[in-house]
C-alpha cells in the first residue's frame, strides 16, 4: 500500500473515530451549588459523565420521572473502623430542566436499604424525615455529585458482606406527585483488620470481591 493511500486511511479512521466520540452524550458534574469551566473540563474527562450504558462500574438504577441515580463505592472491601465512603450522582436524562426538593442536610436526602449477609434490613440512624428542604435545578445535561459517609447513617461494623441500594423522592414529570428512583444494588464487605493485614493493603488487591 502506498504512503499516500495509507495516509488517506488514517485520516478517515480518524474522522470516524471522533465523530463517534462526537456522537456520546456527557454530562456535567458538579455539586449543585456552583459550576466554573474547570468544573465543565474535569467533567468532560471523567467516566462519570458518560452514558449509563457505556459504565456500567457506576452502578445506575433505571430512570424514574427524568432522573437517574448511581450509588459507588472506592472499593468493595473495608476493614471494621474504616469510612465508609460513597459517591451518589442524581442526573438529568431529559432534554429539560427538573426541579427537585433537597434537604439542607444534604445526606438526609438519600435513603437506603442496607441488608446484611442474613438478608436483615439495617435501621437507619439517621431522621430524614425531619431535615427542612429547598427547591433545586437540576439543568439538562448535568448531574449533582454527593459524597457521603454510610457509616455514620448505619450500624455497619461487624464482619460480612452488605448489599446496599440508594434512592430517594423525585417529583414526577407532571409535577402532580413524587416518585422513587433507585440506584443498581452495590455489594461490600467489612473485614476484620487482621484479616486485611493478611492479605495486604486494599489500594493493592483491586481484584478482591465480596
Amino acid at each position: 500500500m502506498n504512503t499516500p493511500l495509507k495516509l488517506l486511511i488514517g485520516i478517515l479512521v480518524t474522522l470516524t473515530l471522533v465523530s463517534s466520540q462526537a456522537q456520546i452524550n456527557r454530562y456535567i458534574t458538579d455539586d449543585g451549588l456552583a459550576i466554573t469551566p474547570e468544573i465543565v473540563e474535569t467533567s468532560m474527562k471523567s467516566k462519570d459523565s458518560l452514558p449509563a450504558e457505556l459504565y456500567s462500574e457506576a452502578n445506575w438504577g433505571a430512570p424514574a420521572a427524568g432522573f437517574q441515580l448511581s450509588l459507588r463505592f472506592q472499593t468493595n472491601v473495608f476493614a471494621i473502623g474504616q469510612p465508609i465512603n460513597e459517591t451518589i450522582l442524581l442526573r438529568n436524562v431529559t432534554s429539560n430542566d427538573l426541579v427537585y426538593i433537597s434537604a439542607f442536610a444534604l445526606d438526609w436526602d438519600y435513603h437506603y436499604n442496607v441488608l446484611n449477609g442474613q438478608n436483615q434490613q439495617l435501621q437507619d440512624l439517621a431522621n430524614p424525615t425531619s431535615a427542612a428542604g429547598q427547591r433545586r435545578y437540576l439543568p439538562r445535561g448535568r448531574q449533582h455529585q454527593c459524597k457521603i459517609e454510610l457509616e455514620k447513617r448505619f450500624a455497619i461494623n461487624a464482619p460480612g458482606k452488605y448489599s446496599i441500594t440508594a434512592k430517594r423522592k423525585v417529583p414526577t414529570l407532571d409535577k402532580n406527585d413524587y416518585t422513587e428512583v433507585s440506584s443498581a444494588t452495590v455489594s461490600i464487605e467489612l473485614i476484620s483488620t487482621n484479616e486485611l493485614y493478611g492479605i495486604g493493603a486494599l489500594t493493592n488487591n483491586p481484584s478482591r470481591k465480596p
